[in-house]
C-alpha cells in the first residue's frame, strides 16, 4: 500500500475511527512480505483486529496485490 494510505491509517487508528482491517494478499503471503518488507509487520502492529486472506494461489493474480477493507466508525 502507498505510504500516504499507511499514514492515513496510522492516524485514524488511535482515534478509534478504524477498529478492524481486512487484507487480501491474493496468493503467496511470504512473497508479498519479501516484495514489500515490513508491510505485514505494520499492519499487524496497529493494535486492531486484522483478517489476512490469501485466497490460495489463484492463477493470473499478482501475489503482492493488497486490497483493504477498513471498518470506520
Amino acid at each position: 500500500m502507498s505510504p500516504a494510505i499507511e499514514d492515513d491509517i496510522e492516524h485514524l487508528v488511535p482515534s478509534g475511527k478504524i477498529t478492524w482491517m481486512f487484507t487480501d494478499y491474493s496468493g503467496d503471503l511470504p512473497f508479498a512480505d519479501h516484495k514489500t518488507p515490513g508491510e505485514l509487520d505494520d499492519v499487524t502492529g496497529l493494535g486492531i483486529a486484522v483478517h489476512i486472506d490469501t485466497n490460495g494461489a489463484a492463477p493470473g493474480r499478482c501475489a503482492a496485490t493488497v486490497r483493504l477493507s477498513l471498518h470506520m466508525t
